[in-house]
């Protein structure tokens, strides 16, 4: 440690300690991706129809948010910045799509035209697990004719089956499981009271609870 003080060195071990499946690298400050979460753990948890009114509220104001013009600004090349961004746009894609609203692949398929980001992704493949693995959920609810989303889809897939083979650290984790899960049964074969339990299960299992709501990658 720089500061040298080892009350503060036996503090952070006392917390990893605690901490299972390490501690996360940083802790989210965007307000609506604490929101995204939220609601993505109530929809997983099979616990959303007691919140319709609470989850309507947050998708309006997302919604409304992703139709302005500011969404566009990507400037940020940053690998931290891109893997909460695309964790969010995949998050918001997915969860207003599913609720009926119109929106368009662009908002999270922006990443397909950024070479540099798309060369970012492949150099460390292990970073950004999260966020690939939301991009590849977000693209189960393509329609007919959206190209973009195919490709997004193929890339993504290529991505989470090098991490799957080559990353050793996941071998063992519910999230090397939900990767897994994700690839081999195709969402709309799923049933949703299974997959609730499933995620409960693991929840229980590998706090992966924590996975979602800490992990930014």
């Amino acid at each position: 440690m720089a500061t040298g003080n080892e009350r503060s060195l036996s503090y952070l071990q006392t917390v990893v300690g605690r901490c299972a499946n390490g501690v996360p690298p940083t802790f989210p400050m965007d307000e609506e991706l604490i929101r995204l979460c939220l609601v993505n753990q109530l929809q997983r948890l099979g616990l959303a129809n007691h919140f319709t009114h609470e989850i309507e509220e947050i998708l309006v104001q997302i919604y409304r948010n992703y139709k302005t013009p500011e969404w566009l600004d990507k400037a940020s090349n940053n690998i931290v910045d891109v893997g909460i961004q695309l964790h969010k746009d995949s998050l918001a894609f997915r969860l207003l799509r599913m609720h009926g609203y119109s929106i368009s692949p662009r908002h999270f398929c922006w990443f397909l035209n950024n070479q540099e980001v798309r060369a970012q992704i492949e150099e460390n493949q292990g970073y950004f697990t999260i966020s690939m693995l939301n991009v590849y959920r977000a693209t189960d609810l393509m329609f007919p004719g959206e190209n973009e989303v195919e490709e997004a889809r193929s890339f993504c897939r290529k991505v989470l089956e090098k991490i799957t083979l080559k990353d050793s650290s996941l071998a063992s984790t519910g999230l090397n499981k939900m990767v897994e899960h994700e690839l081999k049964f195709p969402w709309i074969a799923r049933l949703d009271h299974l997959d609730h339990r499933a995620w409960i299960e693991d929840i229980n299992n590998t706090n992966v609870l924590w996975v979602h709501k800490t992990s930014f990658h």
